[in-house]
């Protein structure tokens, strides 16, 4: 993946044309913001043990919708390729979705 660090992303984050990825910021710089730093871990990270639904993503997302650095936090799961977890208010197939289609999106000049 092209860095984001380099480059503003012209991919629109949850359908809002207005609402664009902003450059990457450096570690230890957006952190220190994030609303999440106050939360347990646990809820950004949901499970499933294999017998029920898996745990629901709908308390992280209210965190990431009222967090500063949400669109910095997002950034930064994408240039990483974050596995697992909740980041930037996406789930996991949430930002796979959200890459595929920056990466099928013409490049601007």
């Amino acid at each position: 993946m092209a860095s984001l660090s380099r480059r503003k992303a012209t991919t629109p984050v949850s359908g809002n044309s207005d609402a664009l990825l902003p450059d990457l910021l450096p570690p230890g710089q957006w952190e220190p913001s994030a609303a999440c730093r106050t939360t347990d871990p646990q809820v950004f990270f949901p499970v499933t043990d294999g017998h029920g639904p898996e745990q629901s993503t709908e308390a992280a997302k209210r965190v990431c919708n009222r967090c500063p650095v949400r669109r910095a936090c997002l950034a930064h799961a994408l240039e990483n390729q974050e596995p697992v977890g909740i980041w930037g208010g996406l789930t996991t197939r949430e930002r796979g979705r959200l890459l595929a289609k920056m990466l099928r999106a013409p490049r601007r000049s």
